[in-house]
């Protein structure tokens, strides 16, 4: 089970630095992974452009509000 969610904004309160052409973020994905979770930054192919790392599911939605204000109810359940 994965949690996807469309960018409603970049806040610009982070940066990340991604090697190649620039590629436009269109949405995010919460995957569970061992011993954490994985927030994946997609393109609009949904190809990964980047990720973050967070111990909790909480922690990634906290993040993912941080950067581009995606709320709880923002979040679709994805097999």
């Amino acid at each position: 089970m994965a949690l996807k969610a469309r960018v409603k904004r970049i806040t610009g309160a982070t940066t990340h630095y991604v090697p190649g052409p620039a590629r436009t973020l269109e949405s995010v994905r919460i995957e569970a992974t061992e011993g954490g979770y994985l927030l994946l930054y997609l393109d609009a192919a949904g190809v990964q452009i980047t990720d973050t790392w967070h111990e909790t599911l909480g922690h990634a939605k906290r993040q993912a509000h941080f950067e581009f204000e995606i709320e709880d109810t923002d979040w679709v359940v994805e097999p």
